[in-house]
């Protein structure tokens, strides 16, 4: 029985850029819904290391959905270079026709087709050639078959890249380019807040030295020491407002990431099994050929030789005497029993 085919997985308009929109506005809802907490900078130590693995974990699927997308195409190659030299050799023999036949038109609708933008048309087109061919009767052959998943594979390999390999793509993008860019900031945030704890805290101790000589601290010393203590708290506020705002948005994508792999695993699952549901659907016809193939070669094999000539050959050629019979105990029977002896 041939395999069915599941739905196409994304919509054929889906992009990488709103693929990567859609994960970022996930990851803006998720910071923003995030309820108000307080003094979280000492959380992104260890939030920020199980980002950095996060991170790597990424790169790492980004080259693993690219080396399948790599090797799959090799396989596709050599696959097709292999049927290529098998018709080549049965060019003027009997099973030329099972191996190399295909026709002219086949092959310049099958090039038209290749050509085609979306994955979808290729897999209509290529059903209607098909039907075609088996209405009409006419013989398919082993080259032909495999023209055939040649195109189909183009085609799977676009959409592979599409809705695989562009989700695995943008979804490190989305991640990286939004974390790395708050964590700069918080960072020049704590800068800022270190510069003015390290300011209040040397004009702190220059007043506590003159109050401990009994003197008073200068008027423009002390307002400057309450200007730099109004600095110190904006500069408080701000950054442990952004680093609780980066918290919520590491542990989305640490904690929530599986959001985002659900997606990538139901684009990938469903198009394994579109491939191999096409590429099964164009193999079944090899079975034709096959018995094609078998009823060539019962028809042109070499017949055996009959009994009767095979006797002929083993005889003597005339004028040549046949050596002399063994007796039969030479010949391996076992040699005649002595005769009895007469009593006296």
């Amino acid at each position: 029985a041939k395999t069915n085919v599941v739905a196409s997985t994304p919509p054929a308009t889906a992009t990488t850029m709103n693929i990567k929109a859609k994960i970022e506005e996930r990851l803006q809802r998720a910071v923003d819904e995030a309820a108000p907490t307080k003094n979280r900078s000492p959380e992104l130590i260890p939030l920020t290391a199980e980002y950095e693995k996060m991170r790597k974990s990424l790169r790492t699927l980004v080259t693993m959905v690219t080396n399948y997308a790599d090797t799959t195409g090799h396989m596709n190659t050599a696959r097709e270079d292999l049927v290529k030299h098998l018709a080549m050799m049965s060019r003027n023999g009997p099973l030329e026709q099972e191996l190399s036949g295909l026709d002219d038109a086949s092959t310049a609708a099958l090039a038209q087709i290749k050509e085609s933008a979306e994955p979808e048309n290729v897999d209509a087109a290529l059903k209607a050639m098909r039907k075609a061919q088996t209405e009409a009767e006419s013989g398919s052959s082993l080259m032909a078959v495999q023209k055939f998943v040649s195109v189909q594979s183009i085609a799977n390999g676009r959409e592979y890249e599409k809705h695989v390999v562009a989700w695995a793509i943008e979804w490190e993008l989305a991640v990286t380019e939004r974390i790395d860019r708050d964590l700069a900031i918080v960072r020049k945030l704590q800068g800022d807040r270190d510069h003015y704890e390290g300011k209040v805290a040397g004009l702190r101790r220059k007043s506590n030295e003159l109050e401990a000589k009994g003197k008073t601290s200068p008027r423009n010393q002390v307002a400057k020491l309450e200007r730099n203590e109004e600095k110190l708290k904006d500069a408080f506020v701000r950054h442990e407002s952004e680093a609780g705002r980066l918290c919520a948005l590491i542990e989305s994508v640490v904690h929530d990431g599986w959001i985002e792999l659900y997606q990538l695993c139901r684009n990938y699952m469903k198009w394994e099994s579109n491939r191999v549901g096409r590429e099964s659907d164009i193999y079944h016809e090899l079975a034709g050929v096959l018995d094609s193939m078998k009823a060539t070669y019962k028809q042109n094999a070499p017949k055996p030789a009959s009994t009767t000539t095979a006797a002929a050959a083993a005889a003597p050629a005339p004028g040549v005497r046949s050596p002399p019979a063994l007796p039969s105990h030479r010949r391996g029977a076992a040699p005649p029993p002595p005769p009895p002896q007469e009593s006296s």
